[in-house]
């Protein structure tokens, strides 16, 4: 900050800004403001009747269309990205019918999402439809902002400023609250791992500063800058839910503490830490099978989640505490 600037606690750094991304005008900026209009149709729900949230998921403009435009949140959660490697390798975990992963689901995005909404598949037979509204919610908000945001950036794209700008957009949004920003400030407040104004993640501090700098190193055509800021933009973004994985596993942990094994089939803290496992689950598996079958059988709505039996491989004997 140069002397005579006014600093200011909440969106400054002693080098500048926290946020000095040149906001975009894409329509991928609106992303955040349709998880925003699920999540109010989640939150106006009457029982188990999810008929407004499937609306709000399916229409760009909450119409109900027989096919979802290209633009709303399932047109794009149910598209093939057969040009990004992440989204063909976690497709690939998910829809193997022989593959331990595989969850029933046609398409890893839309079918988990649709399968909550519709109560099918993994989501089938539940007692409660509180595990499914977080799915949901979860599954639009943080499983596809994520996996769109990084294949904004596959391969060649990273080395485009537009590529750049749309990785952007899915992260940050018009309603950062509701996009995976808001998620990682969230979880700083859960781990203490804040800056010093108490509410911006340390974890979006570096990626909002690797975004500006690989955007930077795809206008200068320098492919070196480029990779390094996309690595830096993985890491930082796997963090936010690793952080969120365990946080939902010792949830469940006090839920089994307070009314056994059979009261987390289903429950809010199932369905949510769920959604936000899958967000990691195939970098996890890739590294280490200890522990992570064990995450993978913990957060299924198709099982029943027992501390000693479960998750005893993840975090030793007792209760998982992050």
């Amino acid at each position: 900050v140069t002397i005579g600037d006014d600093y200011i606690a909440a969106t400054d750094t002693c080098n500048g800004p926290i946020n000095a991304f040149s906001t975009p005008t894409l329509p991928e900026m609106a992303t955040s403001t349709k998880v925003n209009a699920v999540k109010s149709a989640l939150g106006a729900m009457t029982g188990s009747d999810f008929s407004a949230v499937n609306t709000a998921y399916a229409a760009a403009r909450r119409r109900q269309l027989q096919t979802a435009p290209a633009t709303s949140l399932k047109g794009k959660a149910e598209a093939s990205y057969a040009g990004c490697a992440r989204w063909a390798a976690y497709n690939a975990l998910y829809t193997d019918g022989s593959s331990p992963f595989y969850s029933a689901f046609t398409n890893f995005l839309d079918g988990f999402i649709q399968g909550a909404i519709d109560g099918t598949g993994s989501f089938a037979g539940l007692s409660t439809a509180d595990g499914r509204m977080e799915a949901v919610e979860k599954g639009v908000a943080d499983q596809l902002a994520t996996m769109m945001m990084l294949c904004a950036l596959a391969g060649p794209a990273k080395d485009t400023t537009a590529g750049w700008d749309s990785a952007y957009s899915y992260y940050y949004g018009d309603t950062p609250s509701r996009a995976p920003y808001g998620r990682g400030n969230k979880r700083c407040a859960n781990y203490g791992t804040c800056m010093e104004d108490g509410v911006t993640a340390k974890t979006n501090q570096a990626i909002l500063a690797a975004l500006t700098a690989g955007r930077a190193g795809a206008a200068a055509a320098d492919s070196t800058i480029t990779a390094a800021q996309y690595a830096i933009v993985e890491s930082q973004l796997m963090i936010i839910y690793y952080q969120a994985s365990l946080r939902y596993m010792f949830k469940m942990d006090l839920d089994v503490a307070a009314g056994g094994s059979a009261a987390t089939r289903g429950n809010d803290h199932q369905g949510e830490g769920w959604a936000f496992w899958r967000v990691i689950e195939p970098y996890v598996v890739a590294k280490t099978a200890d522990g992570s079958a064990d995450f993978r059988e913990a957060n299924r709505t198709t099982t029943t989640y027992n501390t000693a039996n479960e998750f005893s491989g993840v975090c030793g004997a007792g209760a998982c505490y992050c």
